[in-house]
C-alpha cells in the first residue's frame, strides 16, 4: 500500500509540473500547450522535479483580469479597428536590448504607481540581471499589498530574446467583434538577415497567443525590402513600420511619409495600413532621419468633450527654456556613468555628442581644459585605467560633458571667426536648425489638425499642447527641406506612450527641457511623467514608444458578443 501511495505521490508532483509548466511567467516565452507524455522513467527524473520548485507557477496571468465584455470597459469604436489612449491596456512588450535595464524598471515602477490593482499583461524580452530586478522591484514594492505583489508576479512573462524595437515590427489592431487584440507583423522580417528579429519575434508573438490568447493574423503588413546597412544586409526600410501608423480621434488612421512622392510602394503600405477605420491622414516626416510619425506627434486621452489632445515636439519652445536658464549645463548624462560609458567608451558612439563638443571646443578657456586635463590624467593613473579608458576619460568631449551650457549654443550661433566674418570653422547654428524644423512640424500639425476637425466635430477645439525639444543636424546651409535630416538630441519627450493618467517618455537629458516637459504636462493635461533615462533616446535613435508596445482592448458594441 505504501508502495502505491508513493507511485500515486510521484505521479501528482509529475501531472502539477506539467500543468504549472504551461502558466509559467519566468523563463520559457513558449511553454508547450500539451504535458510531456508520460513514462516510468519521468518519474525519477530529479532535474524535472528541481525545475518544479522553481517555476513560480502559482501565479495566474494577468490577462484573465482583462475582459472585453466588462461593463467598464469602453465601447470598440464603430468605424476603426486601431484603439487610441482611451482604451486600456490587455498587455505590453518592452526590451532592454540597449541599456541596463532600469528605464525597464522605471517603467513598470510608474505602471505599478498608476494602478496597483490592475496589471497589464507584461512581455519582456530582457537580460536575466533585468528579470530579476523586476521580480525584486515587485516583491518590495511599497504600494503593493501581498495580495497585488502575487497578480503581479504572474504580470510577466520575461525571455531573454532580445528585440530592440518592439513599435516597429509589428501593429496591434483589435477584433470589433470580439474586442480582443489582433497582432499584424510586419513582412520582411520573415526573410531578414538580421537574426534576432527573425529569431525573436515569432517568440513574443507566440507568446503572446499563449499566454493571452492575443492572435496574430496571417495578414501581414505590407513591408518592402531594400538594402540597408553595411554588406548589403536585407531589413525593412524604416518608413514602412510601427511608428508610422498612429490612431487618430474618430477612429482615424495617422501614418507618416519619409517615401518620395512618387513612391508606389508607399501608396500600397498606407492603404494596408489603415485597412478598417474611418479616415486617413497622412504627414510629411521626410525631414527626420528616422522619419516617423511619433517623432512629430502623439494623440493623449482626456476628459473634455473631443476626449483627446495632441502633443507636439516643438523646437521653438526648447530654444526659449534654454534661455531661460544661460547658466545651467546643457547635457545630464548621467546615465553613461550608471554604464561606465564616460570613462570606458568612445564618444563616437554619439556622434552628435561629438558634433557638439567640437564646435564647443572653440570657445572654451584653453587655461581652464589645461588644468581640468591634468588633473584626469592624475586620477586615471591612480585609478589605474588602460590607456583607451585614459583617453575616454580625459577627452575633451568629456570636459564638454561637464561644461556646456546652455549659454555656449547661443554663443556659437553668433560669434564669428577671428580672421572673418565666417563662422567658426564648420559649427552648426544649432538655434537655425530648431527654427528650420519647427516651421516644417508647424505645417504637418496644421494638416493634422484641420483633418481631425473636419472628421470630428466635436474636436474642433481640441487642445494642442507643445513640449520643448531639441534636434541636431550635420548641415549649416540651407538644403530643399530647410533642414538636413534632423534627429531629436538627446531624446523626444512625443515619442512616449500613456497608461492611464501616466506619461511615459524619454528623459531629454537637457535639464532645462526635462524640468519644462514634466511641469507642461502637469499643468496643461493634468499628467504625471515617467521619464526613463535610456541610452537609445540619447542617441536619437528612438525613445520609449520606439521600444515598447502597449496592446489595447475594447468592448464589442454587439451583445451577441459576450453572451
Amino acid at each position: 500500500m505504501k508502495k502505491i501511495s508513493l507511485v500515486v505521490l510521484m505521479l501528482c508532483i509529475h501531472f502539477s509540473f506539467s500543468v504549472f509548466a504551461q502558466t509559467n511567467q519566468d523563463e520559457d516565452p513558449c511553454p508547450p500547450k500539451q504535458p510531456p507524455p508520460f513514462t516510468l522513467g519521468s518519474l525519477f527524473e530529479i532535474p524535472s522535479i528541481v525545475n518544479f520548485f522553481n517555476w513560480g507557477s502559482k501565479y495566474e496571468p494577468a490577462c484573465k483580469d482583462h475582459n472585453p465584455c466588462d461593463e467598464s470597459v469602453p465601447l470598440c469604436p464603430e468605424n476603426s479597428t486601431l484603439l487610441g489612449p482611451e482604451y486600456p491596456v490587455m498587455a505590453m512588450s518592452v526590451g532592454d536590448q540597449e541599456g541596463d535595464g532600469k528605464e525597464v524598471i522605471d517603467m513598470i515602477d510608474g505602471i505599478i504607481k498608476e494602478n496597483p490593482s490592475k496589471p497589464p499583461q507584461m512581455f519582456l524580452t530582457v537580460k536575466n540581471e533585468t528579470k530579476e530586478k523586476v521580480k525584486k522591484l515587485i516583491k518590495q514594492h511599497p504600494s503593493l499589498t501581498e495580495e497585488q505583489k502575487k497578480k503581479w508576479l504572474g504580470a510577466y512573462t520575461a525571455s531573454s530574446a532580445q528585440l530592440g524595437w518592439h513599435q516597429d515590427f509589428y501593429e496591434s489592431y483589435v477584433n470589433l467583434e470580439t474586442g480582443m487584440p489582433t497582432i499584424r507583423p510586419f513582412e520582411g522580417h520573415d526573410f531578414t538577415a538580421i537574426e534576432r528579429i527573425n529569431k525573436n519575434l515569432p517568440k513574443l508573438l507566440k507568446n503572446l497567443d499563449k499566454t493571452c490568447n492575443i492572435k496574430a493574423s496571417s495578414s501581414k503588413l505590407f513591408s518592402p525590402l531594400d538594402f540597408a546597412g553595411t554588406g548589403g544586409v536585407m531589413g525593412s526600410r524604416r518608413e514602412y513600420r510601427g511608428g508610422n501608423i498612429e490612431p487618430a480621434p474618430g477612429g482615424g488612421c495617422l501614418v507618416g511619409r519619409r517615401s518620395e512622392p512618387d513612391d508606389a510602394k508607399w501608396d500600397q503600405f498606407k492603404k494596408d495600413a489603415c485597412k478598417g477605420t474611418g479616415y486617413t491622414v497622412e504627414l510629411d516626416t521626410s525631414v527626420f532621419n528616422v522619419g516617423h510619425v511619433d517623432e512629430i506627434v502623439k494623440f493623449v486621452k482626456t476628459d473634455d468633450e473631443c476626449g483627446q489632445a495632441l502633443i507636439v515636439a516643438s523646437p521653438s519652445l526648447g530654444v526659449k527654456a534654454m534661455k531661460e536658464a544661460p547658466e545651467e549645463l546643457t547635457l545630464d548624462l548621467s546615465y553613461l556613468e550608471r554604464k561606465g560609458f564616460i570613462e570606458n567608451y568612445s564618444f563616437d558612439v554619439i556622434p552628435h555628442v561629438n558634433k557638439l563638443c567640437k564646435d564647443f571646443t572653440i570657445n572654451f578657456q584653453r587655461d581652464e581644459f589645461n588644468a581640468w586635463y591634468d588633473k584626469r590624467i592624475k586620477e586615471a593613473a591612480e585609478k589605474g585605467m588602460s590607456e583607451d579608458e585614459k583617453l575616454s576619460y580625459s577627452h575633451s568631449s568629456t570636459y564638454c560633458i561637464e561644461n556646456l551650457k546652455n549659454k555656449h549654443i547661443f554663443q556659437m550661433a553668433e560669434e564669428k571667426h577671428p580672421n572673418g566674418n565666417a563662422k567658426y570653422y564648420d559649427a552648426v547654428d544649432y538655434l537655425k536648425v530648431q527654427e528650420r524644423t519647427q516651421k516644417f512640424i508647424d505645417k504637418q500639425v496644421s494638416k493634422l489638425v484641420d483633418a481631425v476637425k473636419t472628421n470630428v466635430p466635436k474636436c474642433s477645439s481640441m487642445k494642442k499642447v507643445a513640449l520643448p525639444q531639441f534636434n541636431y543636424s550635420w548641415s549649416k546651409d540651407d538644403v530643399p527641406h530647410g533642414v538636413d535630416k534632423v534627429k531629436p538630441a538627446f531624446g523626444n519627450p512625443v515619442n512616449g506612450v500613456q497608461y492611464g493618467k501616466t506619461m511615459i517618455t524619454s528623459s531629454i537629458h537637457m535639464p532645462a527641457l526635462d524640468k519644462k516637459v514634466k511641469e507642461i504636462l502637469k499643468n496643461e493635461l493634468g499628467m504625471k511623467t515617467v521619464q526613463l533615462k535610456d541610452f537609445v533616446s540619447s542617441t536619437g535613435g528612438g525613445g520609449t514608444h520606439c521600444r515598447s508596445h502597449f496592446i489595447r482592448y475594447c468592448r464589442p458594441r454587439s451583445a451577441a458578443s459576450c453572451q
